[in-house]
């Protein structure tokens, strides 16, 4: 979708992927590089929908134009990574990690996440009177 936009799920795909997964005991992945990080109005967009994902991955707006990614796993799923069975070829770096610690504590407010929102309604309503 990247470069087109993104075209959001509806509430009911989203929540049938999820009963899929846990019925055949599949992991549920959310990429959230494009709609991750306050974009939507919410920290990550899955979180509009009350469907939670096993694994997600963020990037871009988590180093807020620095270069890092990361990936997010519930309690089950990280519980397995150990030593050896996840890694990475460049990770880890100590100023794109602490980068992406202080864009996450700037997003991560009531105050941006609420502006988001508000911008959203005004270009909504700005457009559709066109």
């Amino acid at each position: 979708q990247g470069e087109g936009g993104v075209t959001a799920a509806t509430p009911e795909f989203l929540q049938g992927l999820r009963d899929l997964c846990d019925q055949h005991q599949a992991l549920l992945v959310f990429d959230e590089v494009q709609c991750g990080m306050g974009r939507t109005g919410s920290l990550f967009a899955y979180m509009h929908y009350g469907v939670t994902p096993d694994v997600l991955s963020t990037a871009k707006a988590l180093g807020g134009g620095f270069p890092i990614g990361a990936l997010l796993a519930s309690e089950r799923c990280a519980s397995v990574m150990t030593v050896g069975t996840h890694g990475t070829t460049y990770g880890g770096n100590p100023l794109a990690c602490a980068v992406a610690g202080e864009v996450f504590a700037i997003v991560n407010t009531r105050e941006v996440l609420s502006g988001v929102k508000q911008r959203h309604q005004w270009f909504c309503e700005r457009l559709n009177a066109i």
